[in-house]
């Protein structure tokens, strides 16, 4: 079981790894989103990249709770996106 669960944690780190990669390349085409849109589009990235972030910490954690960011957290990074975007 050890070795299962090493192998599972490295997985998700290298999948984990793509999902950045492929965000980053995401992320530069923003700027041609409507700004209207483009609030939504990064509230909900930054939303990916926040759950990403915490699983990457321990990948065992999607087998112990629901991942995802509280309320308050998602209000204040849309509010974030609205005045910096």
């Amino acid at each position: 079981k050890p070795d299962e669960v090493e192998n599972f944690c490295k997985l998700v780190r290298y999948e984990i790894k793509r999902y950045k990669k492929i965000q980053a390349e995401a992320d530069i085409g923003h700027q041609y989103i409507n700004r209207r849109f483009r609030i939504m589009v990064k509230t909900s990235a930054g939303m990916y990249g926040w759950t990403a972030r915490q699983i990457e910490k321990n990948p065992m954690i999607v087998f112990e709770k629901k991942v995802k960011p509280n309320k308050w957290y998602v209000i204040l990074s849309a509010l974030k996106y609205a005045i910096f975007s």
